[in-house]
C-alpha cells in the first residue's frame, strides 16, 4: 500500500495533513486527516474529515487554556 501525504492549512501553529492510501492498483483504499503537535510534532490524532482534525484543534487549544487558568487559581491564596 502507497501513501501520500498533502499539507492542509495550518490551525493555531497545528499542522493537519491529508493521507491518502493506494491499493497496489493505484485505487484509493482510505483518506485520513492527521493533526501534529506544534511545539514536538507528534501526532495529535487522527481523523475521518478535515472538520474533524480542526475541531480537534480547537478542542485541544480549550481543554489546554481551561488546565492552565485552574493551575493558576490554585495557586491564588484565598482570601476570606
Amino acid at each position: 500500500m502507497r501513501c501520500i501525504r498533502h499539507a492542509e492549512p495550518t490551525i493555531l501553529g497545528y499542522r493537519i495533513e491529508r493521507i491518502d492510501e493506494y491499493d497496489e492498483r493505484g485505487l484509493l483504499q482510505a483518506m485520513r486527516y492527521e493533526v501534529f503537535c506544534p511545539q514536538t510534532g507528534a501526532t495529535l490524532g487522527s481523523h475521518a474529515s478535515l472538520r474533524a482534525a480542526r475541531k480537534h484543534v480547537i478542542l485541544h487549544e480549550l481543554h489546554a487554556a481551561r488546565a492552565l487558568r485552574q493551575r493558576r487559581q490554585e495557586r491564588q491564596p484565598q482570601v476570606a
